[in-house]
């Protein structure tokens, strides 16, 4: 049992080490650790760390130089199989093995997803003032309209002849003068029918 583990621990020295030199490397470690948060917030996902421990087997892959442990997160939360990453001296490092276990390595923060949030949608304006100025569009127009026909209908009705007969305009429509008929034809008082306005 003493040989895998001491085999482990030199195998990840040895992938780990010649980046531990980076000073920049140093920076982002020391952010981290020692952990007085252990949970961090990248993005939308949570994610807890373990400061100086790395996944052993099955070993973790490479999958981004140069990068910050933040960046680290972002990649295990784009990338669905991703259980964990470790981020070590500007690498990331990504384990897709829910059952992988770890081990400790000096310089090294394990970054185990939790609970991604879902973001909060934006609030939905107030378009009372664009409604109202929609519906007072609306009406004007529509009044413009109504007076435009009524207008083009007393002109069509002043070059209508029907043998001298005059007509009257009324809210309800167009009606005969009765006068007018009865001098013409000699046909008396004219009543409206059922349903004609008086």
């Amino acid at each position: 049992m003493g040989l895998p583990t001491l085999y482990n621990s030199i195998l990840v020295f040895l992938l780990f080490a010649p980046a531990w030199s980076n000073g920049l490397a140093r920076a982002n470690y020391s952010d981290f650790c020692p952990a007085g948060n252990p949970e961090i917030q990248v993005d939308s996902t949570s994610y807890t760390i373990t400061c100086d421990r790395s996944y052993m087997v099955p070993l973790p892959i490479r999958v981004r130089d140069n990068a910050t442990p933040a960046d680290c997160a972002r990649v295990c939360t784009a990338d669905p199989e991703c259980h964990g990453i470790v981020w070590h001296a500007g690498n990331c490092w990504q384990s897709n093995h829910a059952d992988a276990t770890t081990g400790t390595a000096a310089g090294a923060i394990l970054l185990v997803p939790g609970e991604t949030q879902e973001p909060v949608p934006e609030p939905v304006p107030n378009c009372q003032e664009q409604v109202d100025a929609a519906v007072a569009t609306a009406n004007t127009n529509c009044a413009n309209q109504l007076e435009t026909q009524l207008r083009n209908s007393d002109e069509i009705a002043a070059n209508c002849d029907y043998g001298q007969t005059a007509y009257i305009r009324t809210i309800a429509g167009v009606r005969f003068r009765p006068m007018d008929l009865v001098t013409q034809y000699r046909l008396g008082e004219c009543r409206p029918s059922k349903g004609s306005p008086p």
